[in-house]
């Protein structure tokens, strides 16, 4: 009886574990040739198991012994590296202070001189706007008077030609309101005349039916 052995599983998990993929890969062969030269039995798989496990942490306390010594030598490197860095940040922070402060002065001297220049060149400007701002102001004021004068002009104009044009409408409106009437009036008549030819023929037509029941009553009567 052949028992199927999965070693590529069996080298990632030892891998996994902390071994060699080399030696994963040795020890997977040999467990492999033992389960197929011979058939297995519990005690011999409980044999493998421990010898397995042995090796495992054998392997394990190897490792975690190598890992501890780089541990501490990483943090003597760090520590010194530290050392260093912390001395260098110190040097190039006095540096630095040094040139903000003679950037500082320089700087300062620099807007001081620009200040002054600026407010000689605002106050020469300040001068020639209100000059312009006068003429300007003076300018506007000459136009706005001639063109008030024109609008007025104008508008006088306008009004003149609108109660002419208002006033030939009220004309023609007394005009046709003159005709409307008239034809009204001669409507109303006409209507009146039909209301009254109407009146005439319902009382005749009512006048003939009451003497046609009167004949038919004293032909009733004894």
């Amino acid at each position: 009886m052949t028992m199927m052995f999965d070693t590529h599983a069996f080298v990632k998990r030892l891998s996994a574990a902390g071994m060699p993929e080399g030696q994963a890969e040795v020890l997977a062969s040999e467990y492999a040739d033992i389960l197929d030269n011979r058939l297995a039995t519990k005690d011999d798989l409980h044999q493998l198991q421990a010898h397995l496990e042995a090796r495992i942490d054998a392997q394990g306390s190897h490792f975690d012994a190598r890992i501890d010594a780089q541990g501490s030598h990483f943090d003597a490197q760090m520590a010194a590296l530290r050392t260093d860095l912390e001395e260098q940040i110190a040097d190039l922070r006095k540096d630095l202070e040094g040139q903000i402060g003679d950037l500082r002065k320089d700087l300062e001297g620099q807007i001081g001189d620009l200040r002054k220049d600026l407010e000689g060149q605002i106050a020469d400007l300040r001068k020639d706007l209100e000059g312009q701002i006068g003429d300007l102001r003076k300018d506007l004021e000459g136009q706005i008077g001639d063109l008030r004068k024109d609008l007025t002009a104008r508008i006088d104009a306008q009004n003149e030609h609108f109660n002419g044009q208002i006033e030939t409408l009220r004309e023609e409106g007394r005009r046709e309101r003159a005709e409307m009437e008239q034809r009204l009036n001669g409507r109303i008549d006409a209507v009146r005349h039909e209301l009254f030819r109407w009146f005439l023929w319902l009382f005749a037509g009512q006048t003939a039916v009451t003497v046609t029941l009167v004949v038919g009553l004293m032909k009733l009567l004894p």
